[in-house]
């Protein structure tokens, strides 16, 4: 479903260091492009439209 999330716990926590300070990755990563309505998650034709215009940066 669109704009699902999922929560995964396991034994070990994940985390990354930065400056020094402990980080965990539970709050997850933004997303590097943004697709701004759901409505457009499945047009084809504005997708298409977008991805070109990604490849063309």
């Amino acid at each position: 479903m669109p704009g699902t999330e999922f929560q995964i716990s396991g034994p070990i926590r994940m985390s990354y260091n930065k400056n020094g300070s402990f980080y965990d990755i539970d709050q997850g990563v933004a997303p590097d492009y943004v697709i701004p309505t759901p409505d457009q998650f499945y047009d084809r034709e504005y997708l298409t439209g977008y991805i070109n215009d990604l490849l063309k940066r």
